[in-house]
């Protein structure tokens, strides 16, 4: 069993990870903001976050820069990372930020079974 963090401030895109991994035996983590995501990141070790770039909270667009920067100065939060976003080029530099971890396009991700291929992977 993994333990999972999914940190995406759209219900449809939580419901939809929910739906691919309900009967995987995976304990899931949802997040919806940045905040929520560290506050989750320092009670407990993941073995894989799907982290999306942009985090809407209240009518104003963020970035996900904050969790990969408190992840890059933590000891091992996250053993894996899933970077999506529905621009590859913002996704990248979260990546390039962090130095690990994979970049998927987030209608790919979530229309595919690249969701259970990543988790079981």
């Amino acid at each position: 069993m993994k333990k999972i963090l999914v940190v995406d401030d759209e219900i449809a895109i939580q419901d939809i990870f929910n739906r691919k991994l309900v009967n995987s035996g995976h304990q899931i983590i949802y997040a919806s903001s940045a905040d929520e995501a560290i506050r989750a990141l320092r009670n407990e070790r993941f073995d894989i976050m799907f982290l999306d770039y942009n985090l809407d909270i209240h009518d104003r667009s963020i970035t996900s820069e904050p969790v990969v920067e408190y992840i890059k100065t933590s000891c091992s939060v996250v053993e894996w990372i899933v970077f999506m976003s529905n621009n590859r080029e913002k996704a990248e530099k979260l990546k390039n930020i962090l130095g690990f971890g994979e970049v998927c396009i987030k209608l790919d991700l979530v229309c595919a079974n690249t969701i259970v291929e990543v988790v079981n992977g």
